[in-house]
């Protein structure tokens, strides 16, 4: 779960999102990984929730599995891998959607949620950096260096 000291770190970095630059290739790479781990490491703490449906959960690891091969695919791209980011965009945006909604939502903790969020909201960077996305794409609510900070508690990184 998400210390104390995370969410600190997390605030604290709230006022530098005004200051962010367009993303470098490498750091679309290291944002996908951080998102394909993030989400991963919270994949055991949904399957313990004895009331989750089995094939709810299939289906969410299915989609981990997604971000995890597009991850891996965008590591070893030379170059802008539009397919792949779209992939991860498609993936993460489903399994976002598999957590957030009833009656899966009121049985996860806030701070597993908050992980899908925070994969989400590095979604327009990776996008930036693979030249998918508009300047005039609506900012996430939430930076993407406290994004980063929450999925990288998540992993233990």
């Amino acid at each position: 779960m998400l210390s104390r000291r995370t969410l600190l770190a997390v605030s604290a970095a709230l006022p530098l999102a005004a200051c962010a630059t367009t993303p470098t290739l490498s750091q679309m790479a290291t944002d996908a990984q951080t998102v394909a781990s993030g989400l991963a490491a919270a994949l055991p703490s949904i399957a313990a929730i004895a009331d989750i449906n089995p094939i709810t959960l299939t289906t969410l690891q299915g989609y981990i599995a997604d971000v995890q091969s597009a991850a891996g695919t965008i590591a070893t791209t030379t170059g802008a891998p539009a397919t792949a980011v779209q992939m991860l965009v498609q993936a993460v945006n489903a399994a976002v959607a598999v957590v957030t909604k009833p009656p899966i939502s009121a049985l996860i903790p806030a701070a597993i949620e908050t992980i899908f969020l925070a994969a989400a909201a590095l979604l327009p960077s990776i996008e930036a950096a693979a030249g998918l996305s508009s300047a005039t794409a609506t900012p996430s609510a939430m930076p993407p260096d406290a994004a980063r900070l929450i999925l990288k508690a998540a992993s233990g990184g």
